[in-house]
């Protein structure tokens, strides 16, 4: 099967693109992301998603595809599964990620760190949304000091879009419960 789509991959990289020339990486952009990411479900066959782009390491340990990275490295677009019932460990990233539920869906918790960041082993940690995401709504976590989050597959599991600043590489991984900070884990995409 070959992609099968009203709104192209390169259309809507140049949407995403627009989005961070208008706005660069303010809340503005995030929110203009995530309807694009929100248009793209709604106007493709994402059951075709799966014969594009190339395999990518997603951290559930479940196939997933890298879709798109963006030529001056400001962007990338994953399509990710998740088994039912099934939890990320609490982490962060290099900078904003949207993410969109194709089906399926999540509980989805962020943080922001409360402390200045100085202490590299360690982060003090405070909530700042913690909701669920269905299928066709679409989430976000914005830069630092908001971007460490938690994704929970839910009964169904999920299927989503994930786009990311950058190329999506991960800082750390955080004890929720003691505040330790750890290495992530390397997912080689």
């Amino acid at each position: 099967m070959a992609f099968n789509g009203l709104y192209t991959l390169e259309e809507f990289g140049n949407d995403v693109g627009a989005a961070l020339d208008a706005w660069g990486d303010s809340m503005e952009a995030v929110l203009s992301m995530g309807q694009l990411v929100q248009r793209f479900i709604a106007e493709n066959d994402t059951r075709s998603l799966w014969t594009i782009g190339e395999p990518a390491a997603i951290s559930s340990g479940l196939p997933g595809r890298k879709l798109l990275d963006d030529h001056d490295q400001r962007f990338r677009l994953l399509l990710a599964e998740y088994a039912p019932n099934t939890a990320t460990a609490v982490h962060s990233h290099e900078g904003w990620v949207v993410i969109g539920i194709i089906n399926g869906s999540e509980r989805y918790t962020s943080w922001r760190r409360a402390d200045n960041g100085a202490d590299e082993r360690h982060a003090d940690l405070e909530v700042v949304q913690d909701h669920h995401i269905m299928q066709g709504e679409f989430g976000y976590l914005y830069n630092e000091p908001f971007n460490v989050h938690r994704q929970a597959a839910e009964e169904q599991g999920a299927l989503e879009l994930v786009l990311m600043k950058g190329r999506g590489q991960r800082l750390n991984h955080i004890d929720e419960a003691t505040g330790e900070c750890s290495a992530p884990i390397d997912l080689n995409r």
